[in-house]
């Protein structure tokens, strides 16, 4: 049948050919089965073994696989689409697809834990001024139980004869609104 179609496109004019094959290339190529599968040194077999297994599985293929694939009459389009469609390729998909799910769940973690890691800094802090005022007013309570164990041993000795009575007793006043207003900003800090 070739001949036939070769012989009439003589009779139009455009040679010995058929969409571009002379008659002699287009009879080897029907019936040529070097184009099919090509046959493959062992070292370029395992070269070839190792590299599907790298890119399809992300590793190398152990002894018992390498020798399976490398004394088969398997093609690299025929071991590629066995281990594409391998359980262990199918699981390596799934894990993938989870990975996301769990990638993010571990962002908004770190995210909520620098959160928390800052709310106890700015706690400790806020203890540590806390501890601060409590020492500072209990230095004020001390003073001013002294100023009223004896308020006029202390001023009178600190003060001329002269002052009154009520002069001293209005200064006692002054450092117990002086207290009041300070314990008001420690509730304040509270609140």
């Amino acid at each position: 049948m070739v001949d036939k179609v070769a012989k009439k496109k003589n009779k139009s004019g455009l040679g010995d050919s058929i969409l571009g094959f002379d008659k002699d290339s287009w009879k080897s190529a029907l019936n040529d089965d070097s184009s099919e599968k090509k046959r493959l040194t062992p070292s370029e077999k395992i070269k070839m073994i190792e590299a599907s297994f790298e890119d399809i599985l992300g590793r190398k293929p152990d002894n018992r696989e390498l020798n399976y694939y490398k004394y088969s009459s398997l093609s690299e389009e025929d071991v590629r689409n066995e281990l594409v469609n391998s359980k262990e390729h199918k699981k390596l998909i799934k894990n993938g697809q989870e990975y996301k799910e769990v990638k993010a769940s571990l962002d908004n973690t770190k995210t909520r834990i620098k959160v928390l890691e800052s709310q106890i800094k700015d706690q400790e802090e806020s203890f540590k001024e806390l501890n601060k005022l409590i020492k500072e007013k209990n230095k004020h309570i001390e003073e001013l139980r002294e100023q009223l164990k004896s308020p006029f041993e202390r001023r009178c000795s600190e003060r001329d004869d002269n002052k009154s009575e009520k002069l001293v007793q209005k200064e006692a006043g002054n450092e117990v609104s002086k207290f009041e207003r300070f314990v008001e900003k420690i509730l304040s800090l509270f609140n």
